[in-house]
C-alpha cells in the first residue's frame, strides 16, 4: 500500500511543477457550460491587481493552451470565488474582491465589475 501511496504523492509533485514558466495555480472548478463552453477557475496566489495585465494574459493563455479551456476566471484568493458569486458574503468580506483579479476569454481579460 505505501508503494502506490508513494508514487501518488511523487506523481502529484511532477504535475505540480512541471512547467516552470507557470505561477504555481490551483483549479477551484472546471465544468463545461451548457453551450458547450468549457469554463475553469483558478487560484494564483502570487498574483494580485497590481500585476501587470500583460503578464497575467501570458500566464492565461498559456493555461488555456494547457487545461483545454475556452476562458478562465482568475483569483488570487479562494474567498475571493465566494465573493464573485455572492453578494451577500461580497457584502460581508470586502476585502475578498481585491483578490477578483477577472475573466480571460477571446485572449483578452475583462477586469471584474467591482
Amino acid at each position: 500500500m505505501y508503494k502506490y501511496l508513494v508514487t501518488i504523492i511523487v506523481f502529484s509533485l511532477a504535475a505540480c511543477t512541471s512547467d516552470p514558466s507557470l505561477p504555481q495555480y490551483k483549479i477551484l472548478d472546471k465544468l463545461t457550460e451548457i453551450d458547450g463552453t468549457k469554463y475553469c477557475e483558478i487560484l494564483i496566489e502570487s498574483y494580485s491587481r497590481e500585476t501587470p495585465k500583460e503578464e497575467i494574459e501570458a500566464t492565461l493563455e498559456k493555461l488555456i493552451q494547457k487545461l483545454n479551456v475556452d476562458k478562465i476566471a482568475l483569483y488570487c484568493s479562494e474567498e475571493a470565488k465566494l465573493a464573485d458569486f455572492s453578494e451577500s458574503y461580497r457584502n460581508t468580506h470586502p476585502e475578498a474582491v481585491k483578490c477578483i483579479l477577472g475573466l480571460y476569454q477571446d485572449h483578452g481579460l475583462v477586469a471584474p465589475a467591482y
